[in-house]
């Protein structure tokens, strides 16, 4: 049976899915040298820097290649996983919409791309590096969110900056960078997200980086083209999806027992609107944060995915909600998988781990369930989830690969040869590394 990990810490927000499926192997590949980086030096001080605003635009510096033809079938081999408008290599194998340090990518129509910090900003002594994925499908950006140190100068004393970076992924060159914050500590940037349809992007830092030693974690948005702030915010944000975030906030819900209780937060990362708002209950003195995790569709892969779908809130009351739009849903409790292309959710029947469950898919906007896969049959066929998607269920079994139709109940196919690791905008991503345009 595929096997699910949930992670779940008080007071902290972590994903809560992690699907490892058997016979799932990432490899890496050799990536080709890139070419040198052009960058706008910004000069760097204690306090907030600030750039001349600038109307954004997505416009690269190089001319990038053209995007494959309908009837053209691109591969991108083993190894990737669908993130935001990319694919990229998995680093740690955690889900998030973030990569950390040096990180390969696969841009359809052009291939594969390092991206590093070393690279980009040549001469730097950087302490952090993040990367993230903004922009359209037609107009893809790489968003870099790098801490480096500037040495100190005379009777200057050093200072750890912390840099955006607008990044052209044909050639992986810095379009734009503008140094935002800057302190006498390293304090790394972390939880970088970006739009999944502009140039907005949002991180966390210590807010002693701008002067704030009662809140001791800021969340910022920034425009990556025109490096103007779009929004702030107290907290650390967590559970990011690529153009969403949750941020649990201390002493803003309900007062119990002479004590104020924390209350989840989901926000857009282009306009800093509040998605939805969750108030907590606790027993507890003091309140305790609630336990905040997100399902992934793409959970069948170890660990990474191209973006969170769902987010759950389990506490005091128990809730979920679609992470773009902040809509309602219904999750089941053992949830193994999201469909990219539908609200289709792939889960374990209730019931003890040890005991035989059936599989169930269900609608995450009403609830109903769509399609059972008994326990006994189930078992006796010792069968996994490899997918769901397009309202199809990938399975594996003692001797062959069905396909079942989700609608129907019918078996499509009984010996696939590949299923879908995921979607990257209109393409499918397949287990044999092609890259498809979704019919």
């Amino acid at each position: 049976m595929v096997t699910e990990k949930l992670r779940r810490t008080a007071r902290t927000i972590t994903p809560i899915i992690a699907i490892v499926v058997a016979g799932t192997t990432l490899t890496s590949c050799a990536v080709p040298q890139q070419a040198a980086v052009t960058q706008e030096p910004a000069a760097v001080s204690a306090a907030p820097l600030k750039t001349t605003a600038q109307t954004p635009t997505m416009t690269p510096t190089a001319t990038a290649k053209a995007t494959p033809s309908l009837a053209a079938a691109t591969n991108a081999g083993d190894g990737y996983v669908p993130f935001g408008h990319f694919l990229v290599k998995p680093q740690f194998g955690e889900p998030h919409g973030w990569t950390s340090g040096s990180t390969d990518f696969y841009v359809i129509g052009t291939g594969p791309i390092k991206i590093s910090a070393a690279t980009l900003l040549p001469g730097k002594e950087t302490t952090t590096e993040l990367y993230t994925s903004i922009g359209t499908e037609a107009k893809p950006m790489i968003a870099g969110a790098v801490e480096y140190r500037a040495p100190a100068s005379g009777l200057n004393p050093e200072k750890y900056v912390t840099a955006l970076l607008a990044i052209d992924p044909t050639t992986g060159t810095v379009v734009k960078q503008t140094d935002v914050l800057s302190a006498d500590r390293r304090d790394n940037v972390k939880n970088l997200t970006g739009s999944s349809s502009g140039t907005a992007i949002a991180f966390s830092e210590d807010a002693s980086k701008i002067g704030g030693p009662d809140i001791p974690v800021m969340t910022f948005a920034y425009d990556i083209m025109s490096g103007q702030k779009l929004w702030e915010r107290a907290g650390n944000s967590m559970a990011n999806v690529f153009g969403a975030l949750t941020i649990v906030e201390e002493g803003k819900g309900k007062t119990q027992q002479g004590y104020t209780c924390p209350r989840a937060v989901g926000i857009d990362v282009e306009t800093g609107k509040d998605l939805f708002s969750v108030d907590y209950i606790d027993h507890g003195t003091p309140c305790t944060n609630p336990s905040i995790g997100s399902s992934v569709p793409g959970a069948f892969l170890p660990g990474l995915s191209e973006a969170f779908r769902y987010t759950r809130l389990n506490g005091t009351p128990d809730a979920a909600f679609d992470s773009h739009t902040g809509a309602p849903v219904t999750l089941p409790k053992r949830i193994l998988g999201v469909d990219p292309r539908s609200t289709l959710v792939v889960a374990l029947g209730e019931g003890a781990y040890i005991d035989p469950t059936p599989i169930i898919v269900s609608d995450a906007a009403t609830g109903e369930t769509k399609y059972t896969l008994d326990a006994a049959t189930a078992t006796k066929l010792a069968a996994k989830v490899d997918g769901l998607y397009d309202g199809k269920l990938y399975l594996k079994t003692t001797d062959q690969n069905p396909v079942v139709d989700v609608a129907t109940g019918k078996v499509i196919t009984d010996t696939t040869k590949r299923h879908p690791l995921g979607a990257v905008d209109s393409w499918t991503y397949w287990s044999d590394g092609a890259l498809d345009k979704t019919s």
